[in-house]
């Protein structure tokens, strides 16, 4: 019985250290922050947020005046005018709100379009890399609580990112 426990238990030390030696980790955010492809991504997603917010901005600043001026003139219209021009504040503040949340699905639809490729390039590096290593499992560096003598990848995968970066146009 106790011969079996000692078995077992040298049985097991051994596969955590076989399953500890095929463990690494990558730092994702170090890996794609050093490509000139994400940071080309992350001006255009801004570019295109602050351009069409500044649309909406300026369309929500043009209401607001105009109601201001309605509020002013109220009293020397009649009611069919007042109710008319009341409806076309709802209707342009609907379409305010529809604006905004076009926006919202344009940039999901841009984050995916950008970033997706990227995404598909990280994975493919630390495959290539987690390969040459014969590692099974990569994992990312935020997720792990700890890492002692752990095998850190971040560095061969940055290497093998950039040899896949696109041409810049810029």
């Amino acid at each position: 019985m106790k011969k079996g426990i000692i078995i077992l238990m040298a049985v097991l030390s051994m596969g955590t250290l076989t399953f500890a030696q095929k463990l690494a980790h990558v730092d994702y955010v170090e890996v794609t922050d050093s490509l000139p492809s994400m940071r080309s991504a992350n001006k255009q997603l801004e570019d295109y947020y602050t351009e069409q917010a500044q649309i909406i901005q300026d369309m929500q600043e043009a209401l607001e005046t105009d109601y201001a001026t309605y509020l002013g003139q109220k009293d020397s219209l009649n009611e069919i005018f007042i109710e008319m021009k009341e409806e076309k504040f709802v209707e342009r503040q609907q379409e305010i709100a529809y604006k905004q949340q076009a926006l919202e699905q344009d940039l999901q639809k841009l984050n995916q379009r950008l970033f997706q490729p990227i995404q598909d390039r990280l994975t493919a590096a630390v495959k290539v890399v987690a390969d040459r290593h014969g590692v099974t499992y990569v994992l990312e560096a935020s997720q792990i609580l700890y890492v002692g003598d752990g095998k850190d990848l971040t560095d061969e995968v940055k290497a093998e990112m950039l040899k896949t970066e696109p041409e810049s146009d810029n």
